[in-house]
Order: structure tokens, then C-alpha cells, then sequence
């Protein structure tokens, strides 16, 4: 086989390369995309705990439970310590019910 010949293969290998790579890029772009970043504010928690008062008034307290968690957390995120110390509060209250009185 010739130089030339071999330069030529080299080079069509070469584009052939270029062009795998571009298209695998391309095609797999859309993959990559970047995850969206959640802002944690007092208002985002405030959303929570109230919905987690509806769900107790729908008599779901494992829902409500789970809200008031979440929302515990951002407020610590936001350092708003009443916002803690009413989810600890609900929180006891969920976990810990007061019996009924029968009459």
C-alpha cells in the first residue's frame, strides 16, 4: 500500500471519528441538563405547614406528618426558629394525640 493510500485512510478514519463523536454529543445533549435549584425561603415552609394543616382538617395525619417534616427543615435552612418550634409543636401533637372522652 501506497503513503498516499494511508494518508488517506487516516484521514477518512479521522472524519469518520469526528463526525461518531459529534453526533454522539448532539444526541445525547439534551441528557444534560442541569437540574433545577430549589430556593428555600420562610414562604416556601409557611406553604408547607398550611398544607400540612389542611391534610390534618382532611383527617390525613401521615401526610400532614410528612409536610410539617419538609417544612421543619426548610425553616431550619432559613434559621426561623419559631417556624421550628411550631413544627416541633405540631409534630408532637401528630405523634402524640389526645385520647377522646367518651360520654
Amino acid at each position: 500500500m501506497s503513503n498516499k493510500k494511508k494518508i488517506i485512510i487516516i484521514i477518512v478514519a479521522v472524519i469518520l471519528a469526528a463526525v461518531i463523536t459529534v453526533t454522539a454529543l448532539i444526541i445525547f445533549k439534551p441528557f444534560d441538563k442541569p437540574v433545577p435549584i430549589k430556593v428555600v425561603t420562610k414562604e416556601s415552609a409557611d406553604n408547607l405547614k398550611n398544607q400540612a394543616i389542611q391534610e390534618l382538617k382532611n383527617n390525613d395525619s401521615e401526610q400532614a406528618k410528612k409536610l410539617l417534616q419538609e417544612a421543619k427543615k426548610q425553616y431550619e435552612e432559613v434559621k426561623d426558629t419559631e417556624g421550628i418550634s411550631n413544627s416541633d409543636y405540631q409534630l408532637y401533637l401528630i405523634e402524640n394525640p389526645t385520647p377522646q372522652v367518651v360520654q
